[in-house]
């Protein structure tokens, strides 16, 4: 979710830290509203579960996708080089904010 290209056809980036908890937040919104059509805690069960993991757990699944994916050698250098700090925030995030950060 953090990679763009600038004016939408230039250079790829990777977006800054600012852009990332307003992703989480749009997906932990998204997964409340599927709890209600599934009948369970969808939202609460996964802030639980990804709460348990560590900056280096996180980096280690995400890096593994990241490889497994047919991506453009330049895009995923540029992911390489911001993704240890975006999994240490994604972290933070979830073990430090409260569920009422994401709404």
């Amino acid at each position: 979710m953090q990679l763009d290209r600038i004016s939408g056809i230039g250079e790829t980036v990777f977006l800054g830290h600012e852009v990332l908890k307003a992703t989480l937040t749009g997906f932990v919104k998204g997964l409340k509203a599927k709890s209600g059509e599934l009948s369970c805690n969808l939202k609460n069960n996964f802030l639980e579960f990804i709460s348990g993991f560590s900056p280096d757990q996180i980096f280690s699944i995400m890096i593994r996708i990241v490889y497994a994916r047919r991506t453009d050698p330049q895009e995923r250098a540029i992911i390489r080089k911001g993704l240890e700090s975006h999994c240490k925030l994604v972290c933070a995030l979830f073990k430090t904010g409260s569920e009422s950060d994401f709404y």
